[in-house]
């Protein structure tokens, strides 16, 4: 019988090709979802406290939005390098065992 193989270290952090792509979709919606929906949640309790309305909801939401983007952004492009640095060990592997 094969050894079953250990437990991954987190649901997002296995290698990018053993996710399901309905994983990544949620995580994608969860990393921009939460942060937009609390940059106006907040803004939207400033301009109450303010009477600024609707100014610090949008500055908060867009502040958010354009947040969540750049840390989108960065993610894929760990991403991008963690499937490479794969690759190359898979290349060095078959290249030794040649």
């Amino acid at each position: 019988m094969a050894p079953m193989p250990g437990p991954s270290p987190g649901p997002f952090r296995g290698p990018s090709k053993d996710r399901p792509a309905l994983m990544q979709l949620m995580a994608i919606s969860w990393n921009f979802g939460w942060p937009v929906a609390a940059g106006v949640i907040v803004g939207s309790w400033v301009d109450g406290k303010l009477g600024s309305s609707p100014a610090a909801t949008l500055t908060f939401g867009l502040g958010a939005m354009i947040t969540a983007v750049w840390r989108l952004i960065a993610l894929g492009k760990q991403d991008a390098v963690e499937r490479e640095h794969e690759l190359d060990a898979e290349r060095e592997k078959e290249t030794h065992q040649r």
